[in-house]
């Protein structure tokens, strides 16, 4: 291993460079086809249900978090760049994009409509807060996405750095999570809907595809050995 492999951060070479990109940029059409259709079709349901528990509509409204809530977009962009290698990064790209795809069918068969009353915003916070409620869309509410894919990624990143890092992601995350309640955009259930995704994304999809791909790297160099015999 050499030690631009043991860095936290690196730029991939120029061939991993351009795969970790093309990799990255499908799963984000992906997220934004199935996320849309998600939103489309729950605002044509007849009924949709609301989750909210009674307190949570005491929780306070709070503009500004609308920027830590748009952090997890930087968050998902490391993932070339920690992962410097298609084989480092498929695991994950397969595993949010399964985890898009539990939550788009959960959407459309489960619509859900936020109870929080609309609050409107005269400070400097309402352009964030409006490109923040433009990214959420309307009905995408149970599982949170944003909490799952936050999770996800902390969850795979953790891994690749000291104690530290594993705090910082970590605290990431959760303050991500903690920004969809406070600018409304999600209630408890949502969150809670998320991190269960997360947990079956992360236990059950990206270590499977991790061994595949092992057991299939392992299979191809006796192959590549006897070829150049």
């Amino acid at each position: 291993m050499t030690r631009d492999d043991n860095r936290l951060f690196g730029l991939p070479e120029p061939g991993a460079l351009w795969i970790n990109l093309l990799l990255s940029i499908a799963f984000a059409a992906y997220f934004w086809i199935v996320y849309w259709l998600g939103d489309f079709v729950a605002a044509s349901a007849a009924e949709r249900f609301h989750v909210a528990l009674p307190f949570e509509l005491y929780i306070p409204f709070v503009p500004w978090a609308a920027v830590v809530y748009l952090t997890v977009t930087p968050l998902l962009w490391l993932a070339p760049f920690i992962f410097r290698t298609p084989e480092r990064l498929l695991p994950l790209f397969v595993t949010l994009s399964a985890e898009v795809t539990i939550a788009g069918a959960i959407f459309c068969i489960l619509p859900v409509e936020l109870s929080f009353a609309p609050q409107e915003v005269t400070s400097s916070a309402d352009v964030v807060l409006r490109l923040a409620r433009a990214i959420a869309l309307t009905y995408n509410c149970v599982p949170s996405l944003h909490v799952a894919l936050a999770v996800s990624a902390a969850w795979a990143y953790a891994p690749a750095g000291g104690w530290r890092w594993r705090i910082l992601v970590w605290s990431w995350a959760a303050a991500i999570a903690v920004s969809t309640l406070l600018t409304h955009q999600h209630h408890l259930a949502d969150l809670a809907g998320g991190v269960l995704l997360s947990a079956v994304g992360m236990r059950y999809v990206f270590p499977r595809v991790r061994k595949w791909l092992e057991a299939r790297s392992g299979q191809d160099m006796p192959h590549r050995q006897g070829a150049s015999a």
